[in-house]
């Protein structure tokens, strides 16, 4: 047993690029000094193991050892699921494709480019053809005014952004399809999102002005379709009961809308006033078999590094090759902070994409109450969370 004060220094003090609570939450239960903490279930039958066995061996014996190990370490030594393996270099080869086609000359003789520029000129036509028009703000405005909202602050500001998408989309495609018919020069903006668009990627000009996302430019123009009848449906019916995050902007204001509606309900202070989740056993609307009166349900999320047990509603090992898994319908319930109490639970923190959180801090919305059978290091150590978007 090690004295508290040393091993505070190594779980918080001495972790000095550490920045949020995950960060910590990972670097304490795999603290070396402590090995009976690990789960070794994973380890394959060559990896031997025993905290209680103290080596006595000739230096050359140690080095002889050493020279036998492979070069190659499987995930399961540090762990981890064999999938931990994949999903990384899933990542890394779609990295390395995407600088390829960043450093790829944009030399073509006269035939290329014109079969090029009849592309891209047929694929402007059809995006423009799903943009659909602006919102009149005023008019939406105008028909909440009665029984305005925090909710319905949330649409206004949303429907504002999507707006802006949408001419930011409509100006520059239009004028890209000028300087391909020779009516305007080409600018490096132009050039930059001609290119794009002909390697089936997101303009940086338009995602700049929309939500993080690493999809490519078919699944986005997919995800922005579902993304306006979602507003649609919402500007209709004035509040939605069942709602997808990766739809919105700013994900996090809707969630806070919806503690500030309960605050306001049942006279809590605001500053007191939390939320948990609760993943239920729908995995669509039409499963729902209780009133929605007051309830928000959260749809469209996946779960990375970890399984769902839909039987046992608990947190279970991936599949293998199942990277993440669609979670069914998971209920917002607004509480007071004082009377959280998850048990079992592990705090998982649900992000925009993969990338999880950049180097700002940014992506994180919010964290969900996943109930776990197993100690709960396990999973921190296996990176658990939620992701809004898929790749």
């Amino acid at each position: 047993m090690i004295e508290p004060q040393i091993e505070y220094n190594f779980e918080h003090v001495l972790p000095g690029k550490i920045s949020s609570l995950f960060q910590r939450n990972i670097n304490v239960d795999a603290n070396p000094i402590e090995p009976q903490q690990f789960d070794y279930q994973f380890l394959s039958k060559n990896v031997l193991f025993n905290q209680f066995f103290h080596y006595s061996i000739f230096r050359d014996f140690y080095l002889a050892y050493i020279d036998r190990l492979p070069l190659y370490s499987p995930p399961d030594v540090l762990g981890l699921h064999a999938n931990a393996e994949i999903n990384y270099l899933t990542k890394t080869a779609f990295e390395i494709y995407s600088n390829m086609l960043d450093l790829q000359p944009e030399q073509h003789d006269i035939e290329d480019n014109s079969s090029r520029e009849q592309f891209v000129l047929s694929l402007i036509d059809d995006i423009l053809q799903q943009i659909p028009p602006k919102n009149d703000l005023n008019s939406i405005n105008q028909k909440f005014k009665q029984v305005s909202t925090p909710l319905t602050i949330v649409l206004l500001q949303e429907i504002q952004r999507f707006n802006l998408l949408t001419s930011i989309m409509w100006k520059s495609l239009n004028e890209l399809k000028q300087a391909l018919n020779g009516q305007i020069s080409f600018s490096i903006q132009l050039e930059e999102i001609n290119k794009h668009l002909y390697h089936g990627q997101l303009p940086s000009l338009w995602r700049s002005y929309a939500p993080e996302t690493k999809k490519s430019l078919g699944n986005w123009m997919e995800h922005f379709q579902r993304r306006n009848q979602q507003y649609e449906k919402w500007i209709q019916t004035g509040e939605l009961k069942i709602i997808n995050l990766s739809g919105l902007h700013v994900p996090e204001s809707y969630l806070a809308a919806i503690v500030q509606i309960a605050a306001r309900k049942n006279q809590w202070p605001l500053d007191k006033v939390t939320f948990y989740t609760n993943v239920t056993k729908w995995q669509n609307i039409d499963d729902v078999d209780e009133s929605l009166q007051s309830i928000c349900l959260i749809e469209g999320l996946y779960l990375e590094g970890a399984g769902w047990d839909t039987t046992n509603h608990c947190l279970t090992e991936q599949s293998n090759k199942q990277l993440i898994q669609m979670m069914p319908l998971i209920k917002i319930i607004p509480i007071e902070t004082y009377r959280t109490n998850m048990t079992n639970y592990l705090l998982a923190p649900a992000y925009v994409t993969s990338n999880r959180r950049n180097t700002m801090g940014t992506g994180l919305v919010f964290e969900a109450n996943l109930y776990s059978k197993k100690d709960i290091s396990h999973w921190i150590l296996n990176g658990v969370c939620l992701l809004l978007n898929k790749d």
